[in-house]
């Protein structure tokens, strides 16, 4: 979704927040389970023009999860600032 709303030249933020955040671990193993992970695909973000990519604080602090066990670099916004892009956000995705 995130990819063919940035290939029409749209404001495209990718926000990661509660179970979603780890979707950005490193060295994820989900041929185990049959099934594919996000790493590659974020990988790519940048290609396609999607340089605001946000992972919430406060999910990243109830898992444990520091910026080091991330795939790529995100920036780790607050739930008041997550509020605010939402509500000046267009369109909302949630997947």
């Amino acid at each position: 979704m995130v990819l063919a709303c940035s290939i029409y030249d749209q404001d495209v933020s990718y926000v990661f927040l509660e179970d979603g955040v780890f979707q950005l671990l490193n060295d994820q193993q989900a041929d185990s389970i049959s099934n594919k992970t996000l790493g590659k695909a974020l990988e790519t973000l940048e290609l396609y023009g999607v340089e605001k990519v946000y992972v919430s604080a406060k999910s990243m602090t109830q898992r444990g999860l520091t910026p080091d066990d991330l795939i790529l670099p995100v920036e780790q916004i607050s739930t008041e600032v997550l509020s605010q892009l939402i509500n000046q956000s267009n369109c909302v995705f949630n997947l």
